[in-house]
């Protein structure tokens, strides 16, 4: 017998999963797709794209999430915290050319989403 989590199995016991044939094909899928394309596309991209122009791409992404960020505030009820979040997405995507340069944290402006994790860490 095994013991898994505080529940008795028989070892001659089979659990049924109808979606694990499609679910290991979908995993072997994955794993191709990430070892012989997205792999090696990254590490192509890394290797001839400068540093600079990688953070911009990387800041425009993080400006799009501040967005989200708005919303997480605004359901959180921290209508203050939504209003900072939102000032970050509009200077940042006005001042700094749609997201590209973070303006916002060089003023200072605090992320909803670093609020959040703050939130929930010991003593936050």
């Amino acid at each position: 017998m095994a013991d898994v989590a505080g529940v008795s199995v028989e070892d001659d016991q089979h659990v049924s999963d109808p979606w694990e044939g499609f679910n290991r094909a979908m995993f072997s899928f994955n794993e191709g797709l990430d070892t012989y394309a997205l792999k090696p596309l990254t590490k192509g991209y890394q290797a001839v794209t400068p540093d600079v122009v990688e953070t911009g791409v990387n800041n425009f992404f993080e400006n799009l999430s501040d967005v989200g960020g708005t919303l997480n505030a605004l359901l959180q009820g921290k209508p203050d915290a939504a209003v900072e979040n939102f000032a970050r997405f509009a200077f940042n995507t006005t001042i700094g050319l749609g997201g590209i340069f973070d303006v916002a944290t060089q003023w200072e402006l605090p992320s909803m989403k670093r609020i959040s994790v703050r939130r929930w860490l010991p003593g936050g």
